[in-house]
């Protein structure tokens, strides 16, 4: 019975850590630090609308909080969002999408919770079988590495392609898309996403070599053991 329980851990294991190790990287990066971070980044364009650097990053500060599930207010802040003018900051357009936005998170980070609690279980139960714990450490490891190596790449080849194939899966029809005089647009152009995207790609690998180094030397210390 221990023999076959063996490899029913290490196949869980293996299919819960790229979601947990996806799910922090979200956590982190989701923050109103990336705002400053990418803003500061060369390549990444001023604001389109007449608004000051310190306004834009006022305000994209606000879309961020905007998406956080754990925030309470969510997109009302977006609709309380004034321009120096006076006039409203987003349309009912951008409210949408960005309550949109704020559903995908939260439902990711859904996935989030119930990956890491089968995680933590599995962890658990494999805890006597250090072998078992280590294989499959390995192989989440792996495998987070070989899905995020190959999103990575299609990334740094096509980010357009992948952008617009990311938004017609999660998004309907063209309720993404915005005029580059739209507030959104303004706030968050393709170069910001493009460092968000390398940032959460960027942790989510770092997490992952570190697991697959864990599980590397904790076998190599069990054979000289």
């Amino acid at each position: 019975m221990r023999r076959r329980a063996a490899p029913l851990l290490v196949a869980l294991l293996a299919f819960a850590i790229p979601p947990v190790l996806l799910g922090n990287a979200l956590l982190a990066v989701a923050q109103p630090w990336l705002v400053g971070a990418v803003y500061a980044a060369p390549g990444v364009p001023g604001p389109s609308i007449d608004i000051s650097g310190e306004e834009r990053r006022a305000l994209g500060v606000t879309g961020v909080r905007s998406i956080q599930p754990w925030a309470g207010d969510g997109v009302e802040q977006l609709r309380g969002a004034r321009l120096p003018s006076g006039g409203q900051a987003f349309d009912a357009r951008e409210v949408s999408h960005m309550e949109d936005v704020r559903r995908l998170v939260r439902g990711l980070l859904v996935a989030w919770l119930l990956a890491a609690a089968l995680l933590a279980g599995t962890a658990l139960a494999a805890s006597r079988r250090a072998g078992a714990l280590r294989r499959g450490t390995r192989a989440g490891a792996l495998l987070t590495l070989g899905a995020f190596g190959a999103v990575g790449l299609a990334m740094l080849a096509d980010f357009s392609g992948a952008f617009t194939a990311f938004h017609e899966l999660f998004f309907s029809g063209d309720s993404w898309r915005f005029a580059s005089g739209d507030t959104l647009r303004s706030l968050y152009p393709d170069a910001f996403w493009s460092w968000a995207a390398g940032a959460l790609a960027a942790l989510v690998l770092a997490q992952a070599a570190a697991l697959l180094l864990w599980s590397v030397r904790g076998r190599g210390r069990a054979r000289a053991a």
